[in-house]
């Protein structure tokens, strides 16, 4: 336990409760067993035994690459030898890393670099300016809360000033870590964003925001300061070995006296390399969360370890030929994803059709995505504008068309994208307005999709139809309005109690919008409205149904949008409705609505 035991570390086990080992608050015993049926060797395996479970640890005869030494620091020549790894596979191996489209030119701004000198020197320089196909690497990191020197952001009257060589010690730490990184891999130029894309120039802001999905793409490798809180956190760090080291026994059997390495394997513990990456605080960020997906390759300065990202395979230094049991093995999948599977985000997308496919891995992309942080509420779609870009080119590719990208959703998938919901109590509805009411956009808060759960068991018939779309936007590329027309059946719809410390209600009653008439079904007692923030809770809205889900083996349901009138025949969506019901139901519900069109804003 002092050596810091996973085992002990797993319960909980403190230095107190070595007085008496058998002390039952433990809640734990084990078996060593050793079996010898049809095994040319013998195989050792640990039994755990607790109130809940049983929990086996087997032996795993691997060589000494998948339990490399640690050493201190992150930064160190064992370190960078799994890096060195890792990158000269992927470059020579990796088919997919490697079909990148030709980089026709280079970012409008890059960070020359010196390393052939002490002190190391920077210096602005225009991407025209640089050879064609420059090499170079692009930086993900929190800027945090601080305060920062204008002197070190591109703006009109710096913009001089950073175009003259200077030291690069004048830096944060995280840009100095990147230097170094960048000095390693013998690449002269960065791109760093608060260096190279104005900072005072809101319309030279968003173009190059919205040009975003190239910087990265063509980049030779992303760095992210995986655990920096702030520009001046870095990339490396001073690690405890033992917090993430595998754990290793030797035991020696007296038969042949010869002692044999086991890694003791529990499949709770197989994924403890999450632990050290899940909640890091650039893995918060929504705006490096694009960057993630769009690099082809991407390097993870972590406090107590560094990952690897892909379009073939994730690493770690824990498990530096793959991590088991992870998704990112791509050769295995129908349809290979349009960006690099991540860590800790596992799209699915389904369908047998490659454009179904890539809209529902759209929507798993953006459920992800709708859970992170964002310094700025107006760049919610700013922060995907390369993905939508990149995904509005792979349909064009599959499917020629228009392909109308509508603040977040897809028109030809728009009734089934309308069907979101909010997923907690926390979300909030944006003060200034950036998307509209119909949008996930609109909702600082996780969102889910109901269409992107299906599978081949579900079936999906539109109960609405779109009559027509205006979207209107600035100079800037930022959105000032979107009205979207739906022809569909629409009830009047109440609850109980409207409380405001709730967002999900059972409908009291469905009834016509035109005489009151009460709707009766079979299910009612199914009904349930979700509402999207805790401020939209009223007690009698109007429901628009959009999709009725049959199920093989289970209860179907039609679902819809709640929502709110605003002006005669116009609305604003305040949240979702499910109505579980039999075909009777279904053909009483749908049969006796009027089919009308909604003006939602």
């Amino acid at each position: 336990m002092r050596q810091r035991c996973k085992l002990c570390d797993f319960w909980g086990v403190t230095e107190e409760d070595l007085v008496d080992l058998r002390n039952e608050e433990l809640d734990y015993f084990s078996f060593l067993t050793i079996e010898k049926e049809k095994a040319e060797r013998p195989v050792f395996r640990v039994d755990v035994y607790t109130n809940q479970e049983k929990i086996s640890w087997c032996s795993l005869r691997e060589d000494t690459g998948r339990h490399p030494v640690f050493e201190e620091s992150n930064n160190g020549p064992q370190t960078w030898s799994t890096i060195d790894t890792w990158m000269s596979t992927c470059l020579e191996s990796h088919n997919r890393c490697n079909k990148t489209e030709p980089l026709t030119q280079n970012p409008t701004r890059l960070l020359k670099i010196n390393t052939l000198r002490s002190p190391y020197t920077f210096r602005l320089t225009l991407g025209s300016d640089c050879p064609d196909k420059a090499q170079y690497l692009a930086l993900s990191y929190c800027w945090g809360s601080g305060a920062i020197d204008d002197n070190l952001r591109l703006l009109k009257e710096t913009e001089e000033q950073l175009s003259q060589e200077q030291p690069v010690d004048i830096l944060p730490r995280t840009f100095r870590d990147a230097i170094g990184v960048a000095k390693h891999f013998q690449v002269d130029y960065i791109w760093i964003d608060r260096l190279c894309i104005p900072q005072d120039s809101v319309q030279d802001w968003h173009r190059e925001a919205s040009s975003m999905q190239t910087v990265y793409k063509n980049a030779y490798v992303g760095i992210c300061a995986l655990s920096a809180q702030d520009d001046n956190s870095g990339c490396f760090f001073t690690r405890e070995p033992a917090r993430v080291r595998k754990h290793i026994v030797r035991l020696k059997p007296q038969e042949s006296g010869a002692e044999e390495e086991l890694i003791l394997n529990c499949p709770r513990l197989r994924s403890e390399w999450s632990h050290f990456f899940r909640d890091e605080a650039a893995i918060q960020r929504a705006w490096i969360f694009q960057e993630r997906l769009l690099a082809p390759r991407t390097l993870y300065f972590g406090r107590d370890l560094v990952f690897w990202e892909c379009r073939e395979t994730s690493c770690c230094e824990i498990y530096p030929k793959g991590i088991p049991q992870h998704h990112s093995d791509v050769e295995s999948l129908r349809h290979p994803p349009l960006w690099k599977n991540l860590l800790e985000v596992t799209p699915r997308g389904g369908g047998n059709d490659p454009c179904q496919h890539l809209m529902q891995y759209w929507y798993d992309i953006i459920e992800e995505y709708s859970k992170l942080k964002l310094s700025h509420g107006c760049d919610k779609l700013v922060a995907v504008s390369g993905l939508a870009n990149d995904m509005q080119a792979e349909l064009q590719q599959l499917s020629p068309g228009p392909h109308h990208y509508l603040a977040g959703l897809w028109e030809e998938t728009l009734i089934e994208s309308l069907d979101w919901k909010s997923r907690d109590n926390e979300s909030e509805r944006c003060s200034q307005f950036r998307a509209p009411s119909w949008s996930w956009a609109c909702l600082d808060g996780a969102v889910a999709f109901s269409w992107s759960k299906r599978n081949d068991s579900m079936s999906l018939t539109r109960l609405a139809s779109l009559v027509s779309v205006e979207m209107t936007h600035k100079d800037t590329g930022e959105m000032t309005s979107g009205v979207l027309t739906l022809r569909g059946p629409r009830a009047v719809a109440q609850v109980h109690e409207a409380t405001k410390e709730k967002k999900k209600y059972l409908l009291s009653r469905i009834q016509m919008p035109d005489d009151g008439h009460h709707v009766r079904l079979e299910s009612e007692h199914d009904s349930i409205v979700w509402f999207d923030t805790l401020g939209d809770v009223v007690k009698e809205f109007h429901i628009l149904w959009l999709l009725h889900n049959s199920r093989v083996l289970e209860d179907a349901y039609v679902s819809g949008i709640a929502l709110l009138p605003v002006a005669e025949n116009t609305f604003r969506r305040v949240g979702w409705s499910k109505t579980y019901c039999s075909e009777k139901d279904k053909t009483d519900l749908i049969g006796q609505l009027p089919i009308v069109d909604t003006v939602i804003i």
